[in-house]
C-alpha cells in the first residue's frame, strides 16, 4: 500500500482535543482550518477528550471561543460523560467523586447522587481516619482529573473501596503537556488510590475513557459510523493510539502534543499508529505513508491476518473463506493429542489437513455416484 489521502480513505473522524486542536487556551496552528476542511469534504467529525474538568456544554463554549464553527454539544464526548453513562448503566446511583465540575455535573445530569469531601483542609490524621464513617449507599468511587487532589481525598477514597465500592476512573493519563512541560495527570491520583488498597496494577479498576476499546464501540453505535471508515486522531500513544488499537480502528498520531516521532517508531504493536504527521493540517495537505509498524503488518500473509480477512481488506471472498477454513483445519490438526496412522500421517499438519479434505471429497463423490447408480437400477427394475 502506498501513500494514503485521508479524505479519500476515511469518512468518519474522531478527534482528541488537547494536543490535537489546542494547547490550553490557544488553538494549534492550522487546527481550525483543518476541522473546517474535514467538514466541508462531507466527513463526519466528532470529538473525544479524556479531560473531565469541563462538561460538554463548557467545551462547546471553548470550541466557539477558539474559532471552531459548526460544533454541536452532541458532537462532543468527554471521559466524564462516559463515566456518568457507565455508572448509570451499572446501577451506581450514588458515588463518591474525586474530580472537578465537569465530572460531577455530568453525573448529576443523569440523576446520579454525588458525595464529595465535606471536611475542612486537605489533611487527615490517624485518629480522624479511624473514626470516619462512610456513606453506606455509595457504590463507586469515580475519579477524574482533580487539581486539588490531596491526602484527605485519598484517605476517603481508600475507605470507600475497603467498604466494597468499585473504582471507576475517567482515564490513566500520566501527564498533560502544558507550556512545553508535563503536568501530572489523573493517572497519578488513580495510582495512589490503587496502591492504598493493595491494587498497584489496577486489576480492580475500570477505566471508562481512552484507551478502553469498548468506548469505540459505543461511539460507533452512537453516531452510526462504519469501523473500517473511521480514523482516530490523537497525540498520545498510550491513550489515543492504544484506544484505536483496542477498538480495532485506524489511527493518526500527530506530533503537536505529547508523543514524539522516535516514540512512534519504537512503539510496541499495541500502541503503534497507522499514520504519523506533524499536525492535523499537515495530515490533510499531503498523502501519508503508513507508519513502519503498519507497513510490517500489511506484509503479513493473508492466512495470518484473520482480522484483516474479516474486514475484507484486499482479499477476494472465495480466497478469504478458503484461507480461514484451512487455518481452522490446521489449528484443529495441531490440537490433536497424537497423529493417526495412515497414508497422510507423515505429512506436516497443514498438509495432512489438505489430504484429508481431498479424501473427504473423494468419499462424498463416491457416495453420490453409488446413490445415482442405485436410482438408475431402480428405474430399470420398474
Amino acid at each position: 500500500m502506498g501513500r494514503v489521502e485521508l479524505l479519500r480513505r476515511y469518512r468518519h473522524f474522531v478527534l482528541d482535543c488537547d494536543g490535537v486542536l489546542w494547547h490550553s487556551a490557544e488553538a494549534i496552528a492550522g487546527a481550525v482550518e483543518a476541522v473546517r476542511r474535514l467538514r466541508e469534504s462531507g466527513a463526519d467529525v466528532v470529538f473525544m477528550t479524556n479531560n473531565s474538568t469541563r462538561t460538554r456544554e463548557a467545551y462547546l463554549s471553548k470550541f466557539t471561543e477558539l474559532g471552531f464553527d459548526g460544533v454541536r454539544v452532541e458532537d462532543i464526548n468527554t471521559s466524564g460523560s462516559a463515566v456518568a453513562e457507565h455508572c448509570q448503566a451499572k446501577g451506581f446511583d450514588k458515588v463518591f467523586a474525586i474530580g472537578e465540575t465537569g465530572l460531577v455535573d455530568e453525573c448529576r445530569q443523569l440523576g446520579i447522587e454525588v458525595v464529595q469531601d465535606g471536611g475542612s483542609g486537605d489533611a487527615m490524621d490517624d485518629t480522624e481516619f479511624a473514626r470516619t464513617e462512610t456513606d453506606a449507599g455509595v457504590k463507586a468511587v469515580v475519579m477524574g482529573w482533580d487539581r486539588t487532589f490531596n491526602y484527605r481525598k485519598l484517605s476517603l477514597a481508600s475507605l470507600y473501596l475497603q467498604g466494597g465500592a468499585q473504582l471507576v476512573a475517567t482515564n490513566p493519563d500520566a501527564s498533560d503537556k502544558v507550556g512545553g512541560r508535563f503536568m501530572p495527570g489523573n493517572g497519578c491520583a488513580v495510582a495512589a488510590v490503587q496502591y492504598s488498597v493493595n491494587d498497584p496494577y489496577g486489576e480492580r479498576t475500570t477505566v471508562v475513557g481512552k484507551p478502553n476499546g469498548k468506548l469505540i464501540d459505543s461511539l460507533l453505535d452512537k453516531y452510526g459510523f462504519k469501523r473500517e471508515a473511521t480514523l482516530m486522531v490523537g497525540d498520545r500513544l498510550d491513550t489515543d493510539i492504544k484506544f484505536a488499537v483496542n477498538g480495532k480502528i485506524d489511527s493518526l498520531l500527530v506530533l503537536s502534543g505529547c508523543s514524539t516521532k522516535d516514540e512512534a517508531d519504537q512503539a510496541a504493536d499495541e500502541v503503534a499508529p497507522t499514520f504519523v504527521a506533524d499536525d492535523l493540517r499537515a495530515a490533510l495537505d499531503e498523502p501519508l505513508e503508513l507508519s513502519s509498524k503498519a507497513e510490517l503488518a500489511s506484509r503479513k500473509p493473508p492466512l495470518l491476518r484473520a482480522s484483516h480477512a474479516r474486514r475484507g481488506w484486499g482479499v477476494k471472498p472465495r480466497v478469504r473463506v478458503a484461507a480461514c477454513r484451512l487455518r481452522q483445519l490446521a489449528l484443529a490438526e495441531e490440537a490433536r493429542p497424537a497423529p493417526r496412522t495412515g497414508a497422510a500421517s507423515g505429512l506436516a499438519p497443514l498438509g495432512r489437513c489438505v489430504a484429508r479434505m481431498h479424501c473427504k471429497r473423494a468419499s462424498k463423490k463416491k457416495q453420490k455416484e453409488e446413490v445415482q447408480s442405485n436410482q438408475a437400477d431402480a428405474r430399470v427394475l420398474k
